[in-house]
């Protein structure tokens, strides 16, 4: 609890993400039309949550997702509703009180979630081809020794370039957010696939989260 409260705190602190953020606007992405099904979902994570989808202006919808990409995106989700977190419960004037719902608010994360079994990665130096030169380095990082989201290859490798399949990040994604994946997929998970997902679960959480810090401010 200690870890989770301090984490909190850091967060209340410091209310710029340090991420760097050019793209303000879906209207920037050259790649993006209006009727597309996950347009609202895109705006959504980009203009709303302020999450970095492109360098170079074009989203690349039906391009497959590297797990550099799930990182990246991943990771700057989870730091957008940490702050959200942090931000909201400053309005819970009573200071148990809000130690008390900043740590049920945390619960959202996966924390401990490794999707191999038996095995225990709890530093981003145990996976291999990590270097910590490389400009995913801090996403990786981020999501293993913050949030305790871990999805590897073996016990030592994270294959950064590697694709991934729709199955396989169905099943990731049911394990770690405890998840009903009501209709399956096949294929490689493209973009704009994943987009959808990471929104709708943003949405239920921040929803969440208002909802838990209005209750405790009566």
């Amino acid at each position: 609890m200690k870890r989770i409260l301090a984490f909190v705190a850091f967060f209340q602190a410091i209310v710029v993400l340090a991420h760097s953020q050019p793209l303000t606007s879906i209207t920037q992405l050259k790649d993006v039309k209006k009727e597309a099904a996950y347009y609202t979902d895109l705006q959504y994570l980009v203009e709303d949550i302020g999450v970095t989808v492109s360098q170079d202006f074009y989203f690349y919808p039906n391009q497959a997702c590297t797990k550099v990409y799930w990182a990246t995106l991943t990771n700057q989700i989870f730091d957008n509703v940490a702050e959200y977190i942090s931000t909201s419960s400053m309005a819970i004037k009573n200071e148990n009180k809000r130690d008390v719902v900043n740590t049920e608010m945390m619960l959202v994360f996966p924390s401990g979630y490794c999707n191999l079994e038996n095995v225990v990665i709890t530093s981003t130096s145990q996976l291999k081809d990590i270097q910590d030169t490389a400009n995913y380095f801090p996403d990786v990082q981020g999501l293993i020794e913050r949030y305790g989201l871990v999805w590897a290859t073996t016990a030592t490798t994270f294959t950064p370039y590697a694709t991934i399949t729709r199955p396989a990040f169905e099943a990731f994604f049911a394990g770690a957010f405890k998840a009903t994946i009501p209709k399956k997929g096949t294929g490689l998970l493209a973009h704009a696939d994943f987009i959808i997902y990471m929104a709708a679960w943003t949405r239920n959480v921040r929803d969440y989260i208002t909802k838990k810090v209005e209750e405790a401010k009566k």
